[in-house]
């Protein structure tokens, strides 16, 4: 009985195992305030409310921050994300809350301070939104978009040239979107009030993609208004069909009809 010849089995394995990824990043805009790329920023008398989109699948990041001496409630059960005219509830599981304090106390012949903070996160069933005074309330459990993005209504198609996260350039397929050409607008509607009127108040911020860069196995550097999809091309998948015709080849040449079978 003729030797197994492994060289074929290696090769069929590494084929196999070899796929490419294809990614689009796509470019976020708003009419909010966006502060050095590092998200945007929404703001009234009473809260902050800070937005960043990066990573994959347009991760839906708020945070928000109580500016009052008083606490606010933010009304998840009230409050919607609305991608491209589809509505779906924000109504997190898991929300993370942070807040910084300094007191400053005066006895008979000296005075003392004190500062320091607090984290914690808020789990399971408690989704009341409270927000405590001067701290922060940050959702981070929802994605916007899981799929590529269509990009045939494009009022600009061309190759650029962008550096990597690797650090080298590479020449990419971009695709340009204005407010009403986009693949993807979307809104954050919040309701909201604080502890001492009661009175309920709304935020309603809009968003929309303005371009999308196609790339395969590259990412580009992190931004906050900035997210990406990712899928497999399947060319390993090709390659290794190719390669599992070329072993059965190969066992065929290697068949000794003359040699009787043992076990």
């Amino acid at each position: 009985m003729k030797k197994l010849n492994l060289l074929p089995i290696v090769v069929l394995t590494v084929l196999i195992a070899t796929s490419c990824s294809s990614y689009q990043f796509a470019t976020v805009n708003s009419s909010l305030e966006q502060p050095f790329a590092d998200g945007f920023i929404f703001e009234n008398d009473t809260l902050q409310l800070h937005y960043s989109f990066e990573g994959l699948n347009c991760p839906l990041n708020i945070n928000v921050y109580n500016k009052l001496d008083v606490p606010i409630i933010i009304y998840w059960n009230q409050s919607s994300l609305i991608v491209n005219g589809a509505t779906y509830p924000i109504n997190p599981s898991v929300a993370t809350f942070s807040t910084d304090y300094s007191e400053t106390s005066t006895e008979l012949y000296y005075s003392t301070y004190t500062n320091g903070s607090s984290s914690g996160t808020i789990t399971n069933n408690d989704r009341s939104g409270f927000v405590p005074p001067k701290a922060s309330l940050r959702l981070n459990d929802l994605n916007v978009c899981t799929k590529f993005l269509n990009t045939k209504n494009a009022t600009k198609t061309e190759k650029r040239n962008i550096v990597a996260a690797n650090g080298l350039s590479y020449e990419v397929k971009a695709f340009d979107f204005n407010k009403a050409s986009t693949p993807l607008f979307f809104r954050c509607f919040i309701s909201y009030s604080d502890a001492q009127s009661g009175d309920k108040k709304y935020i309603d911020n809009e968003f929309w993609v303005t371009s999308v860069y196609q790339i395969v196995d590259s990412r580009l550097p992190a931004r906050a208004d900035q997210f990406y999809l990712t899928k497999s091309t399947g060319v390993g998948t090709v390659v290794g069909v190719a390669a599992l015709t070329g072993l059965a080849i190969i066992a065929i040449d290697n068949y000794d009809p003359n040699e009787e079978a043992t076990y």
